[in-house]
């Protein structure tokens, strides 16, 4: 009875950090691990960035409520 609780409450929170994309760069900054790979990314006003990797790339996003993409 206590696993199918867990379960449930699992799968409730899961669907609930997935459901905007702030909290999805939350938690894959905070689930990623560095690979040390460069990335470039662009900013909401086009402007070129450099990160450390794409785990840094979700850090700034998480942080700033943005968007950045990768190039």
């Amino acid at each position: 009875m206590h696993f199918v609780i867990f379960s449930i409450v699992t799968i409730v929170l899961t669907i609930s950090v997935w459901q905007s994309e702030s909290n999805r760069n939350c938690y894959n900054a905070k689930t990623c691990m560095h690979s040390g790979i460069e990335r470039c990314g662009v900013d909401e006003n086009g402007r070129l960035r450099k990160f450390l990797d794409m785990c840094d790339i979700h850090e700034f996003n998480c942080l700033q409520n943005t968007c950045n993409s990768n190039q």
